[in-house]
């Protein structure tokens, strides 16, 4: 009886579902579905405020082209305007670090460091080089912007304008090259005979001296082998700055070929290691700037570290 009624209550929704599914005469694909944004039209995003809160900047692409451009709303001519790439180059950073009492701003853009007066709404670049400088903060209680070039931390007096290199990160210390017991016997006899070899050696050393005398003035150079430096932060008096030493381990990677390329030869990317290889390997470090100091930070002994909560 119960298999009776169950047939009898399928046929009457499969009768009824004919007609609907011969009605549905919608021109809608699976194909139009999978272009996603293609077909609904793009969204705006990264939207943020001008200086003066007189715009409101957005990435939009209602052109449909290969990707997003600046857009801007101006509040008073209520309108929307695509905003030239070059005057889009020019506006700030939204990622931008704010002075804790002054009315300005530091950021960093296109690989430069600039200083934003937010009362103005003008910018001034503290860099313009090839290089890459990037996280710039405030520092020396808040009278000098820190930045990071290359490896080594420099700082930029807002004041004087004087810029200044804090560290001096390099791959290995210069060392004298010593000499076998033969060449140092021949080195002594060459001074002991002729008096013009013993003046340019006191010449020499004296220049050592005073050399060393100025070293004071300067980064102590910090040898760092093949290992890379890695969060360097100056503290906020500026007399500290915390580095990492990362090592990385030489793992073997996997390479992935790459048949059609605009070279017309078969390519090799590399990709990430496989499961299970050794993992890199870092050392923290103090740096104190005034006494050409440095100090590992060792973690080892510190009370409740491997300790579960």
């Amino acid at each position: 009886m119960i298999r009776h009624i169950l047939i009898t209550i399928f046929c009457f929704f499969s009768f009824y579902s004919i007609p609907a599914q011969e009605n549905n005469l919608s021109d809608l694909k699976i194909g139009d579905i999978m272009k996603g944004d293609d077909f609904i039209g793009h969204r705006p995003s990264n939207v943020f405020w001008a200086v003066d809160q007189s715009a409101i900047y957005f990435n939009w692409n209602p052109e449909m082209a290969f990707s997003d451009s600046l857009y801007g709303y101006n509040l008073g001519k209520k309108n929307i305007e695509k905003i030239d790439f070059l005057e889009a180059e020019k506006l700030p950073s939204t990622r931008k670090v704010d002075h804790p009492s002054l009315n300005k701003s530091v950021y960093a853009k296109n690989g430069d460091i600039f200083i934003l007066d937010n009362t103005t709404g003008k910018t001034l670049a503290i860099t313009n080089t090839k290089e890459r400088e990037s996280n710039p903060h405030f520092t020396d209680n808040d009278k000098k912007v820190a930045f990071i070039n290359g490896s080594n931390v420099f700082t930029w007096d807002m004041e004087t304008g004087v810029l200044e290199q804090r560290t001096d990160f390099v791959d290995k210390l210069e060392e004298e090259p010593k000499r076998s017991t033969k060449d140092e016997w021949l080195y002594q006899d060459q001074l002991e005979l002729f008096g013009v070899l013993r003046e340019r050696k006191e010449k020499r050393e004296l220049g050592e001296t005073i050399n060393k005398t100025l070293e004071v003035f300067e980064p102590l150079p910090i040898a760092t082998g093949s290992k890379r430096v890695v969060n360097q932060m100056i503290s906020p008096n500026g007399r500290f700055v915390t580095y990492v030493l990362m090592d990385s381990k030489k793992n073997k990677n996997t390479m992935v070929p790459h048949f059609v390329t605009e070279s017309g030869y078969t390519e090799e990317q590399t990709t990430r290691t496989k499961v299970g290889d050794e993992l890199p390997k870092y050392e923290m470090f103090v740096y104190d700037t005034q006494k050409r100091t440095k100090y590992p930070v060792v973690l080892d002994s510190l009370e409740g570290l491997n300790e579960v909560p």
